[in-house]
């Protein structure tokens, strides 16, 4: 003889099969029904709680937004000017193998833009007058254990050094004057530099600024602090 199911299991039984919307349960199995039957509505009522959420996933997967494309990386100045970073001056900076320094370094701050006045690679007149400029910026680098972060000017042309309030007659322009940020900060930077000088590693200017410092191969010492 079945056992009929408690009031309790059969209002559960029967608010779950409304709320589904799926008539899972008869008023006659709620008066008699074996552990079978239970069994089998439940398995039932599983799946059509499977069967609802993979259609609300439909839905909201057809109303969601669709995410944006990503945004493709800008360029880099290698990327829009290989013509400059594989060119004769690259080749030229690179035969001299510095230990630290290369040449896409020391090219870079020749694109960059000023007042609309972009500057521009030195004339090959120019070329021999920056090695020695390098070697002193690489020795600075190697004391101080420190990378180079960047050169923030190299080679300018009359008309950029202009825009950048430079000295008619400033060492950039004749290619042999780099500014450079180290990551040690400038003050370290300009002591070590003042010290080579000292020890006649080389003969030029050394300039102190807030955020960088300036060196020169002049072939004369000149000193100043901005």
């Amino acid at each position: 003889m079945s056992k009929a199911p408690s009031l309790t299991r059969r209002r559960w039984l029967w608010g779950l099969g409304r709320w589904c919307g799926a008539g899972l349960v008869s008023a006659k199995a709620l008066e008699n029904f074996e552990r079978e039957d239970l069994d089998k509505g439940l398995a039932q009522l599983e799946k059509g709680w499977s069967s609802l959420q993979e259609n609300l996933a439909e839905q909201a997967e057809e109303f969601s937004p669709q995410p944006s494309p990503p945004t493709p990386p800008r360029p880099t100045l290698r990327e829009l000017h290989p013509e400059l970073y594989e060119g004769d001056y690259a080749h030229f900076l690179a035969q001299h193998s510095f230990r630290y320094i290369q040449a896409h370094e020391v090219i870079t701050p020749h694109l960059r833009t000023r007042g609309g006045v972009t500057n521009g690679l030195p004339p090959s007149s120019l070329w021999h007058n920056l090695p020695a400029t390098l070697k002193v910026a690489d020795e600075i680098r190697h004391r101080l254990g420190t990378p180079l972060s960047y050169i923030t000017s190299a080679y300018r042309t009359p008309a950029y050094n202009s825009m950048c309030g430079g000295a008619s007659r400033s060492h950039h322009t004749r290619n042999n004057a780099l500014d450079l940020v180290y990551e040690a900060g400038p003050e370290a930077a300009h002591k070590v530099a003042m010290q080579l000088r000292k020890e006649g590693f080389f003969r030029g200017g050394v300039g102190l600024y807030s955020g960088f410092i300036h060196i020169d191969t002049r072939g004369y010492n000149a000193s100043w602090k901005a």
